[in-house]
């Protein structure tokens, strides 16, 4: 009975509003009145960014040529030809190869104790693998040796060491390694 009630006054209130003028107009012009108001609100004015507008497209072509001209200069530094490598590279180059052959050598007895029990097709495939980065260090070291500015390399270097390093720190033997 209640729900009656409301859909009775539901249905009232909609033939009411639809029943009102659909454009009111208001007895006086408001603009006059929006007008007065906004005036005693002034808005702020962007003019010291209009200042420095020329200042920062000056800094921003100035920072442009500066490192324009700085990379001509890489490019041109790096075009030049090769020098001979200082004596401090080729001891460091030296050094770090002692001392990967110095953590290499006993890991790779364990490595091979440890997977002694692959079959040996496994075991084979370990050991090429382990060739293989062998020569690719020894091409990257003669790379590093020939172009010692290359960052890259030396960073390729750096990572060839320590996969071959993890590789070795595997026990592949044990269940769930795979290579």
């Amino acid at each position: 009975m209640e729900h009656d009630s409301h859909d009775e006054f539901d249905m009232l209130l909609a033939r009411e509003v639809r029943g009102l003028d659909r454009e009111i107009q208001p007895d006086r012009n408001l603009w006059v009145g929006i007008a007065r108001r906004i005036g005693d609100h002034p808005q702020r004015r962007w003019r010291g960014r209009e200042r420095w507008l020329p200042y920062g497209v000056a800094a921003s072509l100035a920072i442009a040529v500066t490192s324009l001209v700085l990379n001509l200069i890489g490019v041109v530094d790096t075009a030049s030809p090769e020098q001979p490598m200082p004596s401090e590279l080729t001891a460091s180059l030296d050094q770090l190869g002692a001392d990967h052959a110095s953590r290499r050598a006993p890991m790779l007895a364990t490595f091979r104790a440890v997977n002694a029990s692959l079959d040996q097709n496994t075991r084979d495939e370990l050991y090429r693998n382990l060739e293989i980065m062998a020569r690719a260090r020894s091409e990257i070291e003669a790379q590093v040796r020939d172009n010692p500015q290359d960052r890259e390399l030396v960073s390729s270097l750096l990572r060839l060491q320590q996969w071959e390093l993890r590789l070795l720190s595997e026990d592949y033997a044990s269940p769930g390694n795979t290579l």
